[in-house]
């Protein structure tokens, strides 16, 4: 059997059974979605608040992966709370979490999370201790032993068969994996975002943010957000599966298809796959045949529970199946976890395989140019903002800064001459409405050219705006110039 093929077969098996008189090939049926509210508490009444995925472990336990604070919760079948894990703080040498992305799980209840604030992979344990399975915290490439590896802003994750880890960089425009003995290689991409299919590590990708694997067709499946389309890599060859390359919302076959940022997917096997059309607001359906249909949502942005396009999301991101067949979405613009029900369908799902060790490998790696800075995951290309004179003082107002990814003040004095050495605080709040309780923070000192900088761990689509304060300056001398990279 080829190598390749065993690399890139997820570790969850998942078959679909259709009831007696349906054709596997274009599964019908699943235009008869059912949309519902996964509600869950904990024993203090909590809800569930800034979800960016779920996942499922073998004992049917649902796995939530939070961002704000960076926390894991782990729900019972029933929906109720049975362990709350933190990654907001360090443990002894290992960093806290700044912005996870995806986790996965795999048969021995250890959670793989990809960290794109950090630009790491974490392994973290139900006791809350946590490992650096890959990365040095600094934004790069660089394939080999995971403690010399390095990522730009990992997303989705899977697990292989072979105990491998596939993991969307999307920074770095590429597909990587971690195998069983913790080193990092390159399932696709040349690293340079572009739509071209062809050889793996001679393709072009944009900002790819998910991953799911076809353990039954033993394909990968990548989510190709900044080129709008889903990639299908299968052995030594990349192509693309639906969507042509441009935003826009179509049914229909193959390529003339069209996704406005395909943020999540899973596979249902030989029935094909199911892809969260995020600026659609619409979950779709990719039958065995290429054909592309509409399931569920998609009208307009909302949060109605009911059948099918009658139900509605808000910008719809990260897709796992559960034990009971359903598939289970974060709504990610409603800040809310999703369940839907296909009653004609009948989704199995395998037990996952155990996944890579967090162990040092003296394979040599290989090192590469870090690249240019890119917009976190599902942005695509940002269109910058005008440049904002902020004057520091005590009480300095919000300033609108549009989709930026890097925040930049420019320390000077009314003479236009650098200050270098004062620190900044930079306060950014994401979004809009809802959104807009996401904030972030942080500080630093101006270079010799009195610059600083803050790089967004999120960008929301909405309006950002931003809030710079140097504590240390003079208010009446030191103007901060705010602008986007």
């Amino acid at each position: 059997m080829n190598r390749a093929l065993l690399l890139l077969t997820i570790s969850t098996a998942i078959s679909l059974v259709l009831p007696p008189g349906e054709n596997g090939a274009s599964a019908k049926g699943s235009d008869k979605a059912i949309v519902s509210t996964v509600s869950a508490r904990s024993e203090l009444g909590e809800s569930i608040e800034h979800v960016n995925s779920v996942a499922f472990g073998a004992d049917g336990s649902a796995f939530v992966l939070a961002r704000s604070p960076a926390r894991v919760i782990v729900l019972t079948q029933d929906g109720v709370y049975a362990r709350v894990i933190d990654l907001s703080t360090e443990r002894g040498d290992v960093p806290a979490c700044q912005f996870p992305y995806d986790l996965a799980v795999d048969g021995k209840e250890r959670i793989f999370i990809s960290d794109a604030g950090t630009h790491r992979i974490f392994v973290v344990n139900l006791d809350g201790t946590r490992s650096v399975l890959a990365g040095t915290g600094t934004p790069g490439f660089t394939d080999g032993p995971g403690s010399k590896a390095r990522f730009n802003r990992p997303a989705g994750l899977t697990l292989g068969i072979e105990g491998n880890l596939l993991i969307a960089d999307s920074g770095n425009h590429r597909i990587r994996q971690i195998d069983s003995k913790g080193v990092a290689s390159t399932v696709a991409g040349v690293g340079t975002a572009g739509l071209e299919d062809g050889e793996p590590l001679k393709a072009r990708f944009s900002t790819p943010i998910d991953v799911c694997s076809d353990s039954a067709n033993r394909r990968l499946y990548v989510a190709d957000s900044g080129n709008h389309c889903v990639r299908q890599i299968d052995g030594d060859n990349v192509v693309t599966l639906a969507g042509n390359g441009q935003p826009g919302r179509a049914d229909g076959w193959g390529i003339t298809a069209q996704f406005n940022i395909p943020a999540g997917l899973v596979s249902a096997g030989t029935a094909g796959l199911f892809v969260a059309d995020r600026e659609n607001h619409r979950v779709v359906h990719i039958a065995s045949d290429g054909t592309v249909r509409t399931v569920c949502g998609g009208r307009k942005a909302g949060a109605r529970d009911g059948k099918g396009q009658k139900a509605e999301f808000n910008q719809p991101g990260n897709l796992s199946i559960a034990p009971d067949g359903s598939v289970w979405l974060v709504d990610s613009g409603n800040d809310a976890l999703r369940r839907i029900q296909f009653p004609a369908l009948a989704i199995h799902v395998g037990t996952p395989s155990v996944g890579p060790e967090p162990t040092a490998s003296t394979t040599p790696e290989t090192e590469h140019a870090a690249g240019t800075t890119h917009a976190p995951p599902g942005t695509g290309s940002e269109e910058p903002t005008p440049v904002l004179h902020i004057i520091v003082g005590s009480n300095p107002s919000w300033v609108p800064v549009g989709k930026s990814s890097v925040i930049t003040a420019i320390v000077t004095t009314e003479r236009k001459r650098p200050v270098p050495e004062i620190t900044v605080t930079f306060t950014v709040e994401l979004g809009s409405g809802r959104l807009a309780e996401r904030k972030q923070s942080g500080q630093t000192k101006t270079d010799s050219a009195g610059v600083a900088q803050m790089e967004l761990l999120e960008v929301s689509l909405g309006v950002n705006r931003v809030r710079v304060t140097a504590p240390n300056a003079e208010p009446e001398t030191i103007t901060i110039t705010g602008g986007v990279e």
